[in-house]
Formats: C-alpha cells, sequence, structure tokens
C-alpha cells in the first residue's frame, strides 16, 4: 500500500516511462518490503488478508507483468519465511489474483475508473474465496475477516481513484505539451514565410520594373542581377532555419558595416520607391567599420529592420541610416519617420509571436535578436507615436581589436 502510494507521487511520467517505471516501483517495493518485515510488527493475518490483495492487484492491474510478478513473489516470501503462514493457500489465492490480473491488463487500462474498480473488486473476490476455501481456520473470527475485507475494498478503492486521477493529469499535461509543440511548429513555419517573403517581393519589383520596355540592357542586367540576389537570399533564409533545427557555429569573419548596408541598399531602395519613402545613409567617418560576423545574417537583419522601418510609414516618409563608433562600439542607427509604437508595444518588440501589423507573424524581431547576438551585438528601440523609431545596433567589444588589425 505505501509502496503504491509512493510510487504515485515520485515517477512523472516524462521523467520515468516503460521499463524505468516498472524498476522503480521494484526498487520501492524491495526497501519498503525490507523496513516492514524487519523494522515493524504485522499480524499475519492482516497481511494476508489486506496487504497482499490490496498492494498484488494494484502492481498487477495498473502496470503489468514486471511490477506484478515481483509483487507476487516479494509478498509469498515474507507471508512464508517472515511471518510463517501456511505456504498453500497464499500462494494458490495470490497466483490466482496475478493470472487472472495478467490477463485483464490491458482492458483494465482502456476502462473507466468505475470498470477499473470493478476489475479490481472481482481480483479481490477471487482471492479471498481461494485463500479462505484452502485456509477455512480463518473463518472461526468472521468479524475480523469482514473488518479486513471492508479494509480491503476501501483500500482497493481509494489507490486506484489517486492513481486515475494522477494518470488523467499526466495524460493532459501531455496533450497540453503536445498542443503548444503543434502551435509553435505552425507559427514557425509562418515566420519562415514571412522571413523568405521579405528578398522574393523585392524580387518580384525588379522584375516588375524589367516589364519597361524603356530600360537599357545595362539596366536590364543590373536588375536581374538584384532579383537573383533576392532569390539567393531567401535559399540563404532556408538554410538558416534547417540550421536552427540543427545548430551549427557558422563562420565568423571580419565584415565592413559600410559594406553591409550597400550591399542591401538595391534591395530596400526597390521598396522605399513603391512606398515613397526617401532613404539617408550617413556612412562612419571611419572607413572601414569592421565587426565580426557573418554577412549573410547582417544582411538578413539590415534588410528585415529597414523593411519594417519603411513599412511604419504608409503614407511615406524618411529613412535615415547611420553607422558610427562610439565608446561603446560599433553602431548602426536606423530611425524612421513613421507611425511608432507606445509605450506597451515597445516593451513587446521582439518577443515571440507579437506584432504589431496585421499581416506580420511577430517572429522576424525574434530572429534578428537572435542572429544579432550570434555576432555579439545588441538591439534597442526607442520610438514615440506618430513621430517615428528609432533603432540602435551595438556590437560591443569588437572595436578597437578590430581596428588595429584592420590597419595591418
Amino acid at each position: 500500500m505505501s509502496a503504491a502510494l509512493l510510487y504515485l507521487v515520485i515517477t512523472p511520467t516524462r521523467l520515468y516511462t516503460g521499463n524505468r517505471r516498472k524498476m522503480l516501483f521494484v526498487a520501492i517495493l524491495t526497501v519498503l518490503s525490507y523496513f516492514y518485515l524487519f523494522y515493524e510488527h504485522i499480524d499475519p493475518d492482516i497481511y494476508i488478508l489486506h496487504l497482499i490483495p490490496v498492494s498484488l492487484g494494484f502492481a498487477v492491474l495498473f502496470e503489468g507483468a514486471i511490477p506484478g510478478i515481483c509483487t507476487w513473489f516479494a509478498f509469498n516470501i515474507g507471508s512464508y519465511f517472515f511471518l510463517h503462514n501456511e505456504i498453500a493457500p497464499v500462494v494458490a489465492a495470490s497466483s490466482c489474483m496475478l493470472l487472472l490480473g495478467l490477463y485483464a491488463h490491458k482492458r483494465f487500462l482502456e476502462g473507466t475508473l468505475t470498470r477499473k474498480i470493478a476489475i479490481s473488486m472481482v481480483l479481490l473476490f477471487a482471492y479471498m474465496f481461494v485463500l479462505l476455501s484452502m485456509k477455512p481456520s480463518l473463518m472461526q473470527h468472521s468479524l475480523f475477516i469482514i473488518t479486513c475485507l471492508i479494509g480491503s475494498i476501501f483500500s482497493t478503492w481509494l489507490t486506484h481513484y489517486l492513481y486515475f486521477n494522477v494518470k488523467r493529469q499526466e495524460i493532459v499535461k501531455e496533450k497540453l505539451i503536445n498542443a503548444e509543440k503543434y502551435q509553435l511548429i505552425g507559427q514557425l513555419a509562418a515566420s519562415m514565410s514571412h522571413e523568405i517573403r521579405n528578398p522574393l517581393t523585392i524580387s518580384r519589383g525588379f522584375l516588375q520594373i524589367m516589364r519597361k520596355p524603356s530600360l537599357t540592357s545595362e539596366d536590364l542586367e543590373k536588375y536581374i542581377h538584384f532579383a537573383i540576389d533576392g532569390i539567393d537570399q531567401s535559399n540563404a533564409i532556408i538554410t538558416d532555419y534547417l540550421n536552427f533545427a540543427k545548430p551549427h557555429v557558422g563562420k565568423i569573419e571580419p565584415i565592413d558595416i559600410n559594406e553591409e548596408i550597400k550591399a542591401v541598399m538595391p534591395f530596400i531602395t526597390s521598396l522605399a520607391l513603391l512606398s515613397n519613402v526617401d532613404i539617408q545613409i550617413l556612412p562612419s567617418d571611419e572607413n572601414p567599420l569592421i565587426i565580426m560576423g557573418e554577412s549573410k545574417k547582417m544582411r538578413q537583419c539590415l534588410l528585415n529592420l529597414t523593411k519594417n522601418g519603411i513599412e511604419a510609414m504608409p503614407d511615406g516618409g524618411s529613412l535615415t541610416i547611420q553607422t558610427l563608433r562610439s565608446q561603446v562600439g560599433v553602431e548602426i542607427i536606423i530611425k524612421d519617420t513613421g507611425v511608432g509604437m507606445r509605450k506597451e508595444q515597445l516593451r513587446s518588440a521582439g518577443l515571440p509571436f507579437y506584432t504589431t501589423k496585421e499581416k506580420g507573424t511577430g517572429l522576424g524581431l525574434m530572429v534578428v535578436n537572435s542572429l544579432l547576438k550570434s555576432m555579439n551585438g545588441r538591439i534597442y528601440f526607442e520610438s514615440k507615436p506618430n513621430k517615428g523609431t528609432r533603432c540602435q545596433i551595438v556590437f560591443k567589444d569588437n572595436g578597437k581589436s578590430m581596428k588595429v588589425s584592420g590597419t595591418v
């Protein structure tokens, strides 16, 4: 009984599953049997009329063959060698209960609480019938027998009720965990679609421009190159998500922030023209402005942040991109004159699945934040409603060392 109740408390399914749960039950049973048999006075009749049927029924019905057989073996050893009960009646009655329990084990697990208790009662009365038939001397104490039977019925009901509810809670928790996993998969897929759509939208813009008959061959070649670059950027994003599923350390190398901004300017310009947004670039006096990072990750971050700034200005406006070296490190400042954000929106910026856009996923900025952290960067926001947003990216502790190495 104690083994059963203790087993309920310390065996969460996510820590102990399959054979580990069965072995843990056997270990608990062994330890408690040792202390009960050596240090606790037990009435031999209570042992065979109450402890054996309750514990054996619990073990074989809920946990199956291995715990059931071990419980059968442990209690029969204790009954004969320690309490000196007759071996034949106890072995016969417990064997009958064990075999019936193994036969009913699968149906028992699939049944309702009422069905579980009904099956347990059948096993309990079968055990009592065989035991009392082979040991009629127990019938001389009818009141004692009735008391033990009532106690066994109550104990069986209590253990089954507790165990059933614990199991049900475990199942509910498991379903909730699985539901959260499926929801996360769906949101991650939506985020991936969002990230891929950014460069593809820009490539589509260049392809639309290429339909103009007035284009020169030089412009046409340039736009083809930009469109291909956008597709390559989408492919790189897919690779990033695959790498996210199986993380690995990317190639960290010196990159020039000013050159990275120049590389994404054609994509930004295409989108800005469609939204009537003016772009102003304020490069640092220091050239090159070097940090340690990955070029494709930096371009993805710049593209995402500038696109967010442009989308925040549906009626047009101004987007400023500034680079500088400060006492803190290398900085990139992106400012727009868009709709801005309220304080509560600003506090939630960058949190998973939070977005202020109708069709946004709320994962783009989270990906940016993750990529910047991998390059020892941090991102900060300042914003006021209807006055725009200031995004500050800071790469700490890289500036001085890279400045020296860049001049060598």
